[in-house]
């Protein structure tokens, strides 16, 4: 998977007038840890971002009807989102347990919806036996996804260019190499930071193995962290990270009610897992910090248990 800057302003470009612009906020009571709320996206995830990058540069370079995604929730409403707006059909392949609010979203904005068994769903990225479907869009090893997610880094450096630290929710990586690619171009010395629960930590395991490894897949997040990492970017996890962070289920539920209750932004586990992970590391090791609330899509009920017990 290779995309260049270039490709970061392009997307930048693409994505003026279609995804929100998000600001950055300070987390209530720290003075040194700001927020960038991709929940506020039309679709409430950072996935707008690359799926729209993706289909619109592919129309660019001929006829095209129909797209499809593998995804257990938020990029596939952002290809049904995106293919709407662009005018083309769509279809999901989802797990059969996915939460039914993301199911609903997804075919709310257009999509077919197929589903797959959950533990098939990671195992069908890796084989690629949906790659060959029409306008396939693989929800993170795709260069046209991640330069769409890298457009965040520019919007870091230029609303915080002094910025020390970046911390980003992992799952399969096409956020967190996007993001490190735009900001290491013109600022080499800022650390970029992965996070990932505890349960589903490959990545962090695998770089401190120095190769890739598989873990357990046990966490209540489920838009971040996995049981594998691809073998064909972990080179670049290994050249653009300065490692990958773990945090627990209690600390994620922890700052989740955090960010709900004082600065009013309610995310999902995986929207949480930064801030998280900042609130564990001292300021003198992180400096600046800038994290990544990579979205919003929390069941209800859930988001109920998990402020009754920790907010």
């Amino acid at each position: 998977m290779r995309w260049t800057y270039n490709d970061i302003l392009i997307a930048r470009d693409r994505l003026s007038g279609v995804a929100v612009r998000t600001p950055l906020l300070q987390l209530h009571e720290s003075s040194s840890i700001w927020i960038k709320p991709e929940v506020l996206q039309p679709i409430g995830s950072f996935k707008i971002r690359g799926a729209y990058n993706a289909i619109a540069a592919r129309i660019q370079t001929g006829p095209l009807d129909e797209v499809t995604t593998l995804s257990a929730g938020n990029m596939s409403q952002a290809v049904a989102w995106s293919a709407r707006r662009l005018g083309l059909r769509s279809t999901a392949i989802m797990p059969a347990d996915a939460p039914e609010m993301k199911k609903s979203a997804t075919r709310g904005y257009g999509a077919s919806i197929e589903t797959i068994a959950r533990s098939e769903i990671m195992t069908a990225m890796q084989d690629g036996r949906f790659n060959d479907r029409p306008g396939f869009i693989h929800p993170f090893n795709d260069p046209l996804v991640a330069a769409g997610n890298g457009t965040i880094g520019l919007e870091i450096l230029e609303d915080l260019p002094d910025v020390d630290t970046v911390i980003v929710p992992v799952g399969g990586g096409g956020l967190v190499l996007g993001i490190a690619s735009a900001i290491k171009e013109t600022h080499p010395n800022a650390q970029i930071f992965g996070v990932q629960p505890v349960g589903g930590s490959a990545l962090a395991v695998s770089l401190a193995a120095g190769e890739p490894r598989s873990t357990p897949y046990e966490t209540f997040v489920d838009g971040a962290g996995a049981p594998f990492v691809a073998a064909d970017a972990f080179p670049d996890f290994q050249r653009l990270l300065a490692g990958c962070l773990t945090v627990t289920d209690d600390q994620t539920k922890s700052a989740l009610a955090r960010l709900a209750t004082r600065n009013k932004l309610l995310t999902e586990g995986a929207g949480a897992l930064a801030v998280a992970a900042a609130l564990a590391l001292p300021e003198e090791q992180r400096g600046k910090t800038v994290c990544i609330l990579s979205g919003g899509s929390i069941d209800p009920n859930l988001a109920a248990d998990i402020l009754r017990a920790y907010a």
